[in-house]
């Protein structure tokens, strides 16, 4: 057989292997999503308090709102009164809103981004440290997106072939999470960082 005749062949080989794996991991059947059991974090999140559930209408989650959430008013290091949300969606997808982008949610808000950094957590997290205004409100938000097993970071494609031989690499659901203070009274980026790494262990923990 000449490799000519046989090219196509192989592309179309591989053409619907990628497919079915694609429709595997889309749909579940390969590591299912966990949800978990928001209720279950502990009071207390590295410098940071668990202290009241926020109550949230549901028509202000949108068309595609998360399978399970919590808001809640948190407290700082210094008594610093806070709010954290975590957003739990079965399958991530960025295109279609799930989860939204938090600066296209909070410009939705009617606030205006100020300032964006990164900040780099002692475990290898990345997360984001945002600014928004609105009239006489001004805030600070640390967001990240978080998957199991993985850290919150920038992934090289190694990194991504990878998880295909992982326990958890190829689950599709997300977390979306944020802490939020005044600026004016916002705690220091070490806490920030501090309750960052102690939430995504204990959310790692909620959904194996």
């Amino acid at each position: 057989m000449k490799l000519g005749s046989i090219l196509p062949v192989v592309a179309w080989g591989i053409l619907v292997l990628g497919g079915g794996i694609s429709l595997f991991c889309n749909s579940g059947l390969l590591n299912p999503s966990v949800s978990p059991n928001l209720a279950l974090l502990d009071q207390q999140i590295g410098p940071f308090a668990r202290d009241f559930e926020i109550e949230v209408d549901p028509e202000l989650l949108g068309d595609l709102p998360p399978e399970t959430f919590t808001f809640q008013n948190i407290l700082g290091p210094d008594g610093q009164y806070g709010r954290m949300y975590i957003a739990y969606y079965s399958r991530g997808r960025r295109w279609s809103g799930r989860p939204h982008a938090l600066e296209v949610c909070y410009r939705a808000m009617g606030y205006s981004e100020l300032d964006v950094q990164t900040l780099s957590a002692p475990s290898g997290a990345r997360l984001w440290s945002r600014v928004f205004e609105r009239e006489n409100q001004t805030v600070k938000v640390i967001h990240w997106l978080q998957k199991p097993g993985r850290l919150p970071k920038e992934e090289s494609f190694s990194h991504h072939l990878a998880r295909i031989f992982t326990k958890t690499g190829l689950r599709q659901d997300v977390a979306s999470i944020y802490f939020e203070f005044d600026l004016a009274d916002a705690p220091t980026d070490g806490a920030f960082v501090a309750a960052s790494e102690e939430l995504i262990t204990q959310v790692e923990g909620l959904w194996e």
